[in-house]
C-alpha cells in the first residue's frame, strides 16, 4: 500500500487526467484509446488528402504533445523510480498508430513468408513453409490488445493516399487486396462472419488475417535447383519451353510455389529475349498483383520490357455482369484486343475466368497460368468440369483442351517444409477409356516411403527421388524448332 506521502507525489507527478485516479497505472490500451480519441478529434479532413510523409509528421507531433501533456502512470511505462518512461511510450503509440505495430518484426524479417493471423491473440508465422507462433526475440509470443487494434494496424498496412483504400465491414466482411508500400497480398474476413470461441472471457470478437509476403528477390531457376524443387535437366527444359511457344499451366496447392516457379519462367523469358532485340508483348491480369516485370531507363523512366500489369477487382456480383468492370473476367476478354504475345492471368479461380481463357486457347492464343490440381489428368478434368458448369459437355470440353494446352506443371508443398516439382506432364491430345486425359510424364517426382526425424522426433525430411527420363512427342518438338531451338539443345528429351 501506498503511504500518503507516496500518494501526493504521484499526484503532483502525474496530474489527474484521463479518469485515472493519479496512483493506479492504467493499461496501455486505455491510454492508446485515449490518445486516438485525440487524434480523431485534432485530424483536419484534408488529412487524407496528404502524402504519406505529412500525415506521418503530424501524427508524430499529435503524440509527442500528447504524451508531454498527459503524464499518466502507464502500466509497463514505468522505471524502478515509478517514473513514466517517455522515449518509451512514444515509441510504442509510434508503433502503433503510425507503423504496422507488432506486425512489423515479421514484415521486416525476410525469412517470413506469410503471417496467419486467427484472431487478435492467435497469430502464426510461416517460416521454411512451416507454421509456427509468432514470437518476438525473447520468444514471447505477439498478440494484439484487441480485435480493434488489430483492424487499425491492418489499416495503415492498406491505406491508399488516393483515397481508394477498402473497408471490412459487417455487411461486405470479405477483403481481398495488397499493402500499399511492398505491394504484399492481403485476405481478410470481418470478425462479423468468424465464429468465436463459446467460451466466457473467450468469445472475443475474431478477425482473420492471411498476409502473404513476396521476396524482396526473385527466385530463378538455379535457386530452384539449390533449393532441391527440381533438378538441372528439369529446369533446361522449363527453360526451352520459356522461349518457344509453349501454353503451360503450373497446378498445385496453395503455396505450393506456382506463382514463384511461373515469374522464374517469365524472367528468364524476358531477359532472354531482350538480349535477342525481341519485345513479345506481356499481359499480366492479376488479384491481386503479385507478379511485377520492369526495367526502366533511369533516363527515359521507360520500361524496357513489352508488358502490361492489370489488377482485377472484386466487385459487387450485380456489378460484376457489367462488363466495363475491371474484373477477372473482362480484362482476360480485354487482353484480347491488345494485341498480346503471351497472357498471363493470375491464378483462375472462377468458372468464367476458365471459360475466357478457354476461349483464347482456342484462337491458339499463347496462356501461362496457374490454378488448383493435383495432377495432369485432375487439371484437364477440373478445367472441363468448370466449362461444363456454365453449359456444354464434359468430354467435348476435355477434347479440345487435350488439343490446346502443352504441358501441366504439377508442385506440392510438403509437410516438411520442402516444395518439389512433382510433375513436368505433356499433353498427349488423346482422352483414354474412362474420359482422363491421357499425360506424357517427362519428369518428376516420387516417394519412396522413408522419413527422416530428428532426436525429438520432428519431421526432417519427406525422402524421395525426382526422375527425368521421359520423352517429348514429335508435336512438341515442332514447336520448339519453329522457336529457332535445335535439335542439340533438344538432345536429352528427344
Amino acid at each position: 500500500m501506498l503511504t500518503l506521502e507516496q500518494v501526493f507525489r504521484a499526484q503532483a507527478k502525474y496530474g489527474v487526467g484521463l479518469g485515472a485516479s493519479g496512483v493506479d497505472t492504467i493499461p496501455y490500451t486505455t491510454y492508446l484509446g485515449e490518445f486516438r480519441r485525440h487524434l480523431t478529434d485534432r485530424t483536419p479532413t484534408e488529412f487524407y488528402g496528404w502524402s504519406n510523409k505529412k500525415q506521418d509528421d503530424f501524427t508524430e507531433k499529435c503524440i509527442t504533445d500528447f504524451v508531454k501533456k498527459h503524464h499518466q502512470p502507464v502500466d509497463g511505462f514505468l522505471d524502478e523510480q515509478n517514473e513514466l518512461m517517455i522515449d518509451k511510450l512514444i515509441d510504442k503509440l509510434r508503433e502503433d498508430v503510425v507503423d504496422s505495430g507488432i506486425l512489423k518484426l515479421g514484415l521486416n524479417d525476410p525469412e517470413v513468408q506469410e503471417l496467419q493471423i486467427n484472431d487478435c491473440k492467435t497469430i502464426f508465422a510461416v517460416k521454411g513453409g512451416l507454421a509456427t507462433p509468432y514470437c518476438d526475440e525473447n520468444g514471447k509470443p505477439l498478440q494484439f490488445e484487441n480485435d480493434m487494434e488489430l483492424h487499425s494496424a491492418i489499416d495503415r498496412l492498406i491505406y491508399n493516399p488516393n483515397g481508394n483504400t477498402p473497408r471490412m465491414t459487417t455487411t461486405h466482411p470479405i477483403m481481398n487486396t495488397r499493402t500499399q508500400k511492398k505491394g504484399y497480398r492481403l485476405s481478410a474476413l470481418d470478425s462479423s462472419a468468424v465464429t468465436p470461441d463459446l467460451k466466457p472471457g473467450y468469445d472475443f470478437p475474431a478477425t482473420t488475417i492471411t498476409l502473404r509476403k513476396y521476396s524482396d528477390t526473385r527466385l530463378t531457376f538455379d535457386n530452384l535447383i539449390s533449393f532441391g524443387a527440381m533438378t538441372p535437366k528439369m529446369a533446361r527444359l522449363l527453360r526451352l519451353c520459356a522461349i518457344a511457344d509453349i501454353k503451360i499451366f503450373f497446378v498445385g496447392k496453395t503455396s505450393s510455389g506456382k506463382t514463384t516457379l511461373q515469374t522464374a519462367l517469365l524472367d528468364y523469358f524476358l531477359e532472354e529475349t531482350f538480349k535477342m532485340g525481341i519485345r513479345k508483348r506481356i499481359i499480366c491480369i492479376q488479384n491481386p498483383t503479385e507478379m511485377l516485370f520492369y526495367k526502366r531507363s533511369p533516363e527515359t523512366l521507360a520500361n524496357a520490357y513489352n508488358v502490361l500489369h492489370w489488377e482485377a477487382q472484386d466487385v459487387d456480383i450485380k456489378l460484376a455482369e457489367d462488363p466495363t468492370t475491371a474484373t477477372m473476367e473482362h480484362l482476360l476478354a480485354l487482353a484480347l484486343r491488345h494485341s498480346p504475345d503471351i497472357i498471363v492471368p493470375g491464378e483462375l479461380r472462377l468458372a468464367t475466368e476458365f471459360a475466357q481463357v478457354f476461349k483464347a486457347l482456342k484462337f491458339d492464343q499463347r496462356v501461362l497460368s496457374t490454378f488448383h490440381a493435383s495432377n495432369g489428368q485432375d487439371a484437364l478434368s477440373r478445367f472441363a468440369s468448370e466449362l461444363a458448369s456454365l453449359g456444354g459437355n464434359m468430354m467435348d470440353y476435355m477434347y479440345s483442351l487435350a488439343n490446346s494446352i502443352d504441358l501441366i506443371v504439377s508442385q506440392n508443398r510438403l509437410d516438411d517444409g520442402n516444395r518439389r516439382v512433382t510433375g513436368i506432364e505433356e499433353v498427349t491430345g488423346k482422352i483414354l477409356d474412362g474420359g482422363i486425359a491421357e499425360m506424357n510424364k517427362i519428369a518428376g517426382f516420387e516417394f519412396t516411403g522413408e522419413v527422416e526425424r530428428d532426436s525429438s522426433g520432428k519431421l526432417v525430411e519427406i525422402c524421395g527421388n525426382y526422375f527425368d527420363n521421359g520423352k517429348i512427342s514429335e508435336r512438341l518438338l515442332q514447336k520448339f524448332y519453329a522457336a529457332g531451338i535445335s535439335k542439340e539443345e533438344l538432345k536429352d528429351f528427344i
